[in-house]
């Protein structure tokens, strides 16, 4: 009745291949963080790599929406775990959607991304059990993990990985985006031009 959009798709080989020459900031030590707010805009200097991969969700989510909303990337980083530290549970505010791409090499050791189903999350869920687990009442979703994989979803979803075994690193690219241009109609208009002001 309700669905929560949830995408994911494969990008190009040479989108990888310039990821892999941008910074990453270790996954655990917060004080990278703040040492070096660019490091939460890795392609201020890469402006058609973004425009590439606005495109890419852009058409994905405005054939879901079936409108053609104009979206811009707002923060985007490459975190990198070399401990094999788990990574919390958490989900990003201050956006719409967000998206992991994988654009390095992983083996079976690193894990996959996890997504909460936030129905199953609300204190007025009751906790039946289904002995045929399907879209509905499904906890989670395991995201696939490889070399090109794109995962679209809304910033409000939980989510996180296990520990794992850290024979090499694991790194990922994520970001956010946020709608611009008029949105909404009658009092719930939001022309973002006037947040310039």
């Amino acid at each position: 009745m309700f669905g929560i959009p949830l995408g994911s798709c494969t990008i190009q080989q040479s989108i990888c291949d310039q990821m892999k020459t941008l910074p990453s900031m270790s996954q655990q030590d917060i004080r990278d963080y703040a040492a070096n707010p660019d490091m939460y805009n890795v392609l201020k200097d890469h402006s058609q790599l973004r425009k590439d991969l606005t495109s890419v969700f852009t058409t994905w989510i405005n054939s879901i929406q079936g409108n053609n909303t104009t979206w811009a990337m707002t923060t985007n980083w490459i975190t990198e775990n070399s401990t094999g530290r788990s990574m919390g549970m958490h989900n990003h505010t201050n956006a719409m959607y967000s998206a992991v791409i994988y654009f390095g090499e992983y083996d079976n050791n690193h894990p996959q991304l996890i997504l909460y189903n936030p129905y199953h999350m609300s204190p007025r869920t009751m906790d039946v059990v289904s002995p045929a687990i399907n879209p509905f009442n499904n906890v989670s979703y395991v995201a696939p993990i490889g070399e090109g994989t794109m995962i679209m979803f809304p910033s409000f979803i939980f989510h996180e990985h296990e520990s794992f075994e850290a024979t090499t690193p694991r790194k990922s690219f994520a970001c956010n985006f946020f709608p611009t241009g008029v949105i909404g109609t009658g009092d719930s208009t939001l022309d973002t031009n006037w947040l310039q002001h």
